[in-house]
């Protein structure tokens, strides 16, 4: 699955989908120039809206702080380190492939770049409850597909 750039003119990075509908988060990597990260603030994630006319929504605090937000461990011009708040199992770094930047995690002792995050959730009382989150990507060493489930 290739990754473009959408709605800015950062590089996509990877994103979240939902069972609830067809809107997603995108993350996109912030460059400064050529396979260089602000390293002061190194990530951008936002609404593409395709539920509707597929515009850009910038992600609420709520969404930020319970769901879709992440949390810079450490952030150089190389290399990012983060956390997802979806995923917080699992710390991902951030860092330039062949020319191009790519988010990199572990599974079962092996490197994979992530390509998307599924999540799937229930209606709840009062927020969903998220019954399964998926990791998707592709291994590190040999390009073949993998998904991880961290929760059931």
């Amino acid at each position: 699955m290739a990754l473009t750039s959408v709605a800015s003119d950062y590089p996509l990075i990877f994103k979240i989908k939902r069972n609830t509908n067809k809107n997603e988060v995108i993350y996109k990597a912030r460059v400064q120039q050529e396979k260089k990260f602000h390293k002061d603030d190194p990530l951008e994630a936002y609404w593409l809206m395709f539920e509707e006319k597929g515009q850009r929504e910038e992600l609420s605090g709520i969404e930020k702080s319970l769901a879709y937000g992440f949390d810079i461990q450490e952030a150089s011009e190389q290399q990012v380190k983060f956390e997802m708040t979806a995923v917080e199992v699992r710390d991902f770094f951030m860092k330039y492939i062949n020319g191009v930047p790519k988010v990199i995690s572990q599974y079962q002792g092996k490197d994979y770049h992530l390509n998307y995050i599924y999540v799937h959730a229930e209606p709840g009382l009062i927020l969903p409850s998220v019954t399964r989150v998926e990791l998707h990507g592709n291994w590190a060493h040999d390009g073949k597909p993998m998904v991880e489930i961290i929760r059931q």
